[in-house]
């Protein structure tokens, strides 16, 4: 009879030097990829921020641009500084149609006073000093002809409904063959009889029943539009509790004496604006100066514009110590304008913009 010999289990478990070993290969691993997620996820954060930013920048050039383009806008092109009568009452104190066809700021303690935005506490609470602002007034690019030539100065405006108007009593309108143009308040419930709808300028919301002169059906007939466009304060803190910036739009409906703004928030990080206004001299020249030194806004032919732009949150591993140039100043950690010296994510942007409508002009 054979007998088998026992078997053994040889197997003793790791030693002590191997399961160091062991840890330390395995939180060498972990680590690794823990620093690789760390740096992809900063990368991915990086990348969304310059996109956000690029995408920001984008757009705020291009509506500013639009509405720059747009400055003197009678319906039609210019080829002269029109005639322009205010027939409307609760207008603002001492307004000028033409004056307020763009009016440039550079935002101080005092910027307000003796201005249209003195008692605006919705545009005064938020703007940023040492930023520039600028406002436009003008007839809206959505206009519509009149069907026939006015019989007399104090005759109806008539005008087609299948041009897709829509007007309301009280509302301020312009009328204006791009030699002339008058401004003034729709005093009836605008009275629709077919395709034909008919506007009155009566005098109990205007000086009189009479406009400037008889118009002839070339004429344009448009919203009176009003807009100011500043750089604020969100009021919003970032993770880091710095200060949110944006672009702004401030539309004024000119309801009375005291001008009545909404205030709308256009695009987040916008941290600065600057901007050089081209005044063309009686010799034919142009110079770009800031707006405080500009001697006849109705001479700006061209403006140059820039806007920075900063991420929300911190996405750079050094401190942002650069100088950014924007028209007319430079603007770094240090001087009259500066920025903050953080972690932030910032980039220019900047363009000249011809004001079409004035570039014509003899």
């Amino acid at each position: 009879m054979n007998r088998q010999s026992p078997i053994y289990n040889t197997q003793l478990g790791f030693s002590l030097v191997e399961l160091l070993v062991a840890l330390l290969i395995g939180s060498t691993v972990i680590a690794g990829v823990f620093s690789l997620y760390v740096s992809t996820k900063a990368t991915q954060q990086f990348s969304a921020d310059n996109s956000r930013i690029q995408e920001s920048g984008r757009f705020a050039m291009a509506y500013l641009k639009r509405d720059i383009r747009m400055i003197n806008y009678r319906g039609c092109a210019s080829v002269a500084s029109p005639n322009v009568a205010i027939q409307a009452k609760n207008m603002p104190n001492n307004f000028n149609a033409q004056a307020q066809d763009v009016v440039g700021f550079e935002i101080t303690k005092d910027w307000a006073n003796d201005t249209i935005y003195a008692n605006a506490t919705g545009i005064i609470s938020k703007i940023k000093s040492g930023s520039d602002a600028f406002g436009i007034s003008r007839m809206a690019s959505t206009n519509h002809q009149l069907i026939a030539n006015m019989t007399s100065d104090n005759a109806n405006i008539q005008i087609s409904t299948q041009s897709g108007a829509k007007f309301k009593k009280s509302q301020l309108v312009v009328i204006s063959d791009c030699r002339s143009a008058d401004i003034f308040r729709i005093s009836n419930t605008p009275n629709i009889d077919g395709d034909k709808m008919t506007l009155t300028h009566a005098a109990d919301i205007n000086i009189s029943n009479r406009l400037s002169k008889i118009y002839l059906a070339d004429a344009n007939i448009a919203h009176y539009q009003s807009f100011f466009y500043f750089i604020g304060d969100t009021s919003r803190l970032n993770s880091q509790g710095k200060k949110i910036y944006a672009l702004y739009q401030a539309s004024n409906n000119f309801d009375g004496l005291t001008p009545s703004f909404h205030v709308e928030e256009l695009i987040e990080g916008v941290e600065n604006m600057q901007l050089l206004y081209g005044e063309r001299l009686a010799n034919g020249n142009t110079r770009y100066l800031k707006a405080s030194d500009v001697t006849d806004m109705n001479a700006v032919v061209v403006m140059q514009l820039g806007v920075l732009i900063t991420s929300v949150d911190n996405v750079r591993k050094s401190l942002d110590s650069n100088t950014y140039s924007l028209p007319g100043i430079d603007i770094g950690v240090t001087g009259v304008i500066t920025h903050a010296q953080d972690y932030r994510l910032r980039h220019t942007f900047s363009g000249t913009v011809q004001v079409r409508n004035r570039s014509i002009m003899p």
